[in-house]
């Protein structure tokens, strides 16, 4: 680089693909996210979640995002009786509350992927044939998807890396018995050792970086 004492880390896979494409080449290195907060910034304990719906027993969160709306999950989710929340939400605090949080991918990295599973909630995503399927659909968002297409793990939701702690559906039958059938507290365990490990190894990648 131009200056020394700068060192450039990527968190996801694209960020490298999308500099050589765009002939500023930053390097290999790759640090993720750990999803966890210092104390003092950790937000107030309030939920943007109803009573009667944490009350309900299984609860799932769908972000309110463009491709949820696209495809009215939310109305999918509650023809089946599933309990969803598919609404603005309080971060890692509401994540916790929930079983699981149920995606349709829009985005290369997603920060609050870590945050969830730093609390040990499941993300639940299509399957690469699945989010092939859906990305046909006239308005599906991704973007730049033609990278996507090239090679889907270059995305951290089908990255070899998170591949245990990710449950995926290839298709809406199989989304919906894995919301009524699947064991999310044996997951929600192996996913907080999940993320103890990622936490150290990633502490120590950074101790590493700025030697």
């Amino acid at each position: 680089g131009i200056y020394k004492n700068v060192k450039i880390a990527g968190y996801t896979p694209i960020e490298r693909i999308w500099s050589v494409y765009k002939n500023s080449d930053i390097g290999s290195e790759l640090i993720q996210p750990t999803g966890i907060q210092p104390i003092d910034t950790i937000s107030s304990k309030y939920s943007a979640i109803s009573v009667d719906k944490i009350k309900k027993g299984r609860l799932f969160l769908i972000p309110p995002y463009c491709n949820s709306k696209l495809l009215n999950l939310e109305e999918k989710c509650k023809n089946k009786g599933i309990n969803v929340h598919c609404d603005s939400f309080n971060g890692r605090n509401d994540m916790e509350l929930c079983d699981g949080v149920i995606l349709l991918p829009y985005a290369w990295s997603i920060f609050a992927l870590y945050e969830a599973l730093s609390v040990g909630t499941a993300y639940i995503a299509p399957t690469e044939r699945f989010m092939k399927e859906l990305m046909n659909i006239p308005g599906y968002f991704f973007t730049n998807p033609s990278f996507l297409l090239e090679d889907m793990k270059t995305c951290e939701i089908w990255n070899d890396y998170m591949r245990d702690v990710i449950i995926y559906f290839d298709n809406w039958e199989e989304l919906f018995r894995i919301l009524t059938e699947y064991d999310f507290t044996q997951k929600r365990k192996e996913i907080k050792n999940w993320s103890l490990k990622h936490i150290n190894s990633t502490i120590l990648k950074w101790k590493k970086f700025i030697e």
